[in-house]
C-alpha cells in the first residue's frame, strides 16, 4: 500500500481517482518551476543517502563535465539559435 513505510518511499502524495489529473498537474508544475538548483540538490541528497560520498563525487564530477561540454557545444548552440530564430 502507498501509505505503508515502503510505499511512502516511492509516493509523495496519494490522490483519489477523480483527483489524479489535478494531482499530476501540481507535481509537474512543482518540478518544472523549481529550477535546476532544486533538482540538483534533490538528486545530490538522494545519491548521498544511497551511496558512499566518494562515489557520488566521482559521479557528480563526470556529470558536471559532460553537461558543460553539452551546454557549450557548437551543435547545441546552433540548434538553440535556430529554434529561437536568431540564426
Amino acid at each position: 500500500m502507498c501509505d505503508s513505510a515502503d510505499g511512502r518511499l516511492i509516493c509523495d502524495e496519494i490522490a483519489k481517482p477523480d483527483e489524479m489529473d489535478a494531482a499530476i498537474a501540481r507535481v509537474v508544475d512543482g518540478l518544472t518551476n523549481a529550477g535546476t538548483v532544486s533538482a540538483i540538490g534533490n538528486r545530490r541528497a538522494f545519491r548521498i543517502a544511497q551511496e558512499p560520498l566518494d562515489l557520488f563525487r566521482r559521479y557528480a564530477s563526470a556529470y558536471a563535465r559532460d553537461q558543460a561540454y553539452c551546454c557549450f557545444s557548437p551543435t547545441l548552440i546552433a540548434n538553440l539559435e535556430r529554434k529561437l530564430g536568431r540564426a
